[in-house]
């Protein structure tokens, strides 16, 4: 029970947060985007894996977020931060300085590798200052380009049907391009 109020409550801060702003969202081609935020899961997505991510992000500045559990050792890197539960409030919001922190990196894109919901990524996700943000279709309104989970998809799937389809919109334009040129 307590973890429906939990969710209940991020649901409604987020929506009040969203009432009073206004962003300019722009679906970016790959090519465009230099700065990314990644969101993922620390249980689900080993380092292995992560390094793996890392290396098909080559060449983007890339800054990735977790929550790491209370009993965990919490190493960050200078490109890895980790949320600890003394880092958001009993009900999961983060905190000021956290909030300050996470929108201190300027990113053109916001990737959600989650395939689960955790409450303090998903209010990061919601309060993130990007273009685009990137990610499963289960937010609704906070995720701007969407994609639909299919059984067994984990995250390396997901990153790459993201990279793919920004990759065809950035064929596209250039398609539309030579046309109006010709």
């Amino acid at each position: 029970m307590f973890e429906g109020l939990k969710k209940k409550y991020i649901d409604w801060e987020i929506s009040k947060l969203w009432k009073n702003k206004k962003r300019n969202k722009q679906f970016l081609n790959w090519q465009e985007v230099k700065k990314v935020i990644l969101l993922y899961d620390r249980s689900t997505l080993k380092p292995d894996l992560l390094k793996q991510i890392f290396a098909i992000l080559d060449g983007k500045q890339v800054m990735a977020w977790t929550v790491v559990e209370k009993d965990e050792f919490k190493k960050e890197t200078i490109n890895i931060a980790m949320m600890a539960p003394n880092e958001w409030n009993l009900l999961m919001k983060p905190k000021d300085f956290v909030l300050s922190r996470f929108n201190s990196f300027e990113a053109d894109i916001l990737i959600d590798l989650t395939m689960q919901e955790i409450l303090p990524l998903k209010y990061l996700h919601a309060v993130s200052d990007v273009k685009c943000r990137c990610g499963l279709s289960r937010f609704g309104d906070i995720t701007d380009f969407s994609i639909d989970r299919t059984p067994n998809m984990k995250e390396m799937d997901l990153l790459n049907q993201i990279i793919h389809y920004m990759t065809i919109i950035n064929q596209k334009e250039k398609k539309l391009e030579r046309e109006m040129v010709e």
